[in-house]
């Protein structure tokens, strides 16, 4: 679930910075930077996600990477 928050304030802060990039183009070189920390920020919470479901797999015996809440 968290994981899923994290894509979803990468893609807000894309569409966000993208919209800002077109009103003012002195902007541009600024916004990229904050576009690659956050796609960097973004895949940080993807390997955290594989990380924990790894140590729920070792130490119980439980697969639980392709079960979203929910599911």
């Amino acid at each position: 679930t968290r994981d899923d928050t994290a894509d979803d304030l990468q893609e807000r802060i894309m569409k966000e910075l993208i919209e800002l990039m077109g009103r003012d183009p002195a902007k541009i070189e600024r916004s990229f930077h904050l576009i690659r920390i956050s796609k960097n920020l973004e895949r940080i919470a993807d390997l955290s996600t594989n990380i924990g479901e790894d140590v729920i797999f070792m130490s119980k015996g439980r697969v639980i990477r392709h079960h979203r809440q929910g599911d």
